[in-house]
């Protein structure tokens, strides 16, 4: 009897941990059936970023509304405009562990493009913040480095402006805002 037991724990673990979901998730049939990011968007993102840092990238997965995603379409804009298609991935090459490589894309005549990588010297990137934190209606990007193993690392702060991504100084009363957002 006790072996039946450590038998089917150990298929529900396989199972779980296979799927990608949470024990939370585990029984949604929604969440089961539908990625973060579809299959075809997903190989497309990857074949450009092999295309542009080489095909020995490792994707590293950071923490983003709650799931762990080394891939976010979202919007980067405006927080309440839709239609745009961006996209966000998180890699380093396999011979520069360290360098994490933030990749801006957009998607031009139904083609993934690169348009800005940012490289951060880290242990990991361990959360993304994409929201609107100052109410101006444009989304703030934050990520969160582990630059050791003592802790959080450091922050670093961007919003699209004028088809660019740049580094802004969001005001300490807005900071806590991003934790608002794990959810």
């Amino acid at each position: 009897m006790k072996n039946k037991f450590l038998k089917l724990l150990l298929v529900i673990i396989v199972l779980v941990c296979a799927s990608g979901c949470s024990l939370e998730n585990f029984f949604n049939v929604a969440d089961s059936m539908s990625s973060p990011v579809s299959v075809y968007a997903q190989e497309e993102i990857i074949k450009c970023v092999k295309d542009y840092i080489g095909d020995d990238i490792c994707p590293k997965n950071s923490l983003y509304k709650g799931k762990y995603r080394s891939c976010i379409i979202t919007n980067l804009e405006k927080a309440d405009l839709q239609g745009e298609e961006y996209a966000l991935f998180f890699c380093e090459k396999s011979v520069d562990c360290g360098e994490i490589h933030i990749l801006f894309l957009s998607k031009v005549e139904n083609k993934w493009k690169i348009f800005k990588d940012i490289k951060q010297t880290a242990l990991d990137l361990e959360k993304v913040y994409i929201q609107d934190v100052d109410s101006d209606g444009n989304n703030e990007l934050e990520f969160v480095f582990k630059s050791s193993n003592k802790g959080h690392g450091n922050v670093y702060t961007y919003r699209f402006e004028n088809g660019d991504i740049v580094a802004v100084n969001i005001p300490s009363k807005f900071f806590n805002n991003f934790k608002d957002s794990d959810g």
